[in-house]
């Protein structure tokens, strides 16, 4: 039965009576006080989805537009909400909130399979090797505190988290937003590692900050190593004791 049905009978049912508009519309009067019965929680629970949807307006606009259904509900589950998932999806999808998402690959390079190939020439030792691997470079990493890592060669690892961060710092800041000054593109891509590290909600961590990964860490590594620590027994106790003399 349609609610609309249910409001034309509480409308009209002091003009006609609610039996005779039941008999005419073919509605039953047993599920028309079972609608009047549970308005209250109804009303109730319509309340609570506008402020659901106010809240996840708020997180949405706090990062930039950026956040889905998943880093949505993490930010929702950390304010202290407990809220299903699929009901943070049902209400996004609903009132047209939309986080941003990877654009699809164009192919811009098309090889000319009937055209002979071009040699390469450039060096047979790579020049970023070079200067990787150059004592100079060596230098200014110790003199800042950097720790330098090389993969192997042919191993995408060594890569992957600059990619994943320099990916996330295109679709979630740069795409489709234009900055006319270059003094606040500079500012904003000052902002981003900040955010990066202690806002951003990371799926590879469970849907942690990496700051809030970190404390965590620290506080799982913390406990380990007290309870793997020796016990020290004061003098005098059974342990210490000299053995009986005869």
């Amino acid at each position: 039965m349609s609610p609309h049905r249910w409001d034309f009978i509480s409308d009209n049912r002091a003009d006609f009576g609610v039996k005779r508009i039941c008999r005419v519309l073919g509605a039953s009067r047993a599920g028309y006080y079972r609608h009047l019965a549970t308005e209250q929680v109804r009303t109730e629970r319509q309340a609570e989805e506008k402020r659901t949807v106010s809240e996840i307006r708020a997180i949405h606009a706090e990062h930039q537009g950026a956040y889905g259904a998943p880093r949505v509900h993490a930010e929702l589950r950390a304010r202290g909400r407990r809220i299903n998932r699929k009901r943070v999806t049902r209400l996004m999808r609903i009132n047209h909130i939309v986080g941003r998402h990877p654009r699809k690959k164009k192919r811009t390079t098309i090889a000319d399979r009937a055209a002979p190939p071009t040699p390469d020439l450039v060096m047979q030792r790579p020049v970023e090797l070079a200067q990787y691997s150059a004592a100079a470079f060596a230098e200014v990493c110790r003199r800042h505190g950097i720790r330098r890592s090389m993969g192997r060669v042919g191993s995408s690892y060594d890569n992957a988290l600059a990619e994943s961060f320099f990916q996330g710092l295109k679709r979630e800041l740069l795409q489709g937003r234009r900055w006319t000054p270059k003094t606040q593109t500079r500012l904003e891509l000052f902002r981003w590692p900040s955010y990066y590290n202690r806002r951003r909600r990371h799926s590879a961590l469970g849907y942690l900050t990496p700051a809030e990964f970190e404390q965590q860490l620290i506080h799982v590594t913390y406990a380990v190593t007290r309870r793997m620590k020796p016990r020290v027994h004061s003098r005098g106790s059974a342990d210490h004791r000299l053995p009986h003399q005869p």
